[in-house]
């Protein structure tokens, strides 16, 4: 990722959760970061769009979800565009 990917990534992290944040905020903004292979865009363009979608969404609430998915995109450990129906079962078991 280049220096201006990720100052790009980094500004639309701060419009989901502000620049305040707690502890469980921070971790989730910390492995969204190091997530790479292109999920890390994904990921907080989607919570971006839910988020405007479903404005009074609690920060607390968004942030569960979002770890969720961080924590699904680092079990599966490859590009969101490559997995397959079985590589989500098999992290659903």
């Amino acid at each position: 990722m280049t220096i201006r990917e990720d100052a790009s990534l980094e500004q639309k992290l701060v419009k989901i959760f502000g620049s305040n944040t707690n502890k469980r905020e921070r971790e989730c903004y910390n492995r969204i970061i190091k997530l790479g292979n292109g999920n890390d865009v994904i990921l907080v363009d989607y919570v971006q769009a839910y988020k405007r979608d479903n404005p009074g969404i609690a920060t607390s609430t968004l942030t569960m979800y979002l770890l969720n998915l961080v924590r699904f995109a680092e079990s599966i450990n490859k590009p969101f565009a490559d997995m397959t129906s079985d590589d989500v079962l098999r992290y659903t078991d």
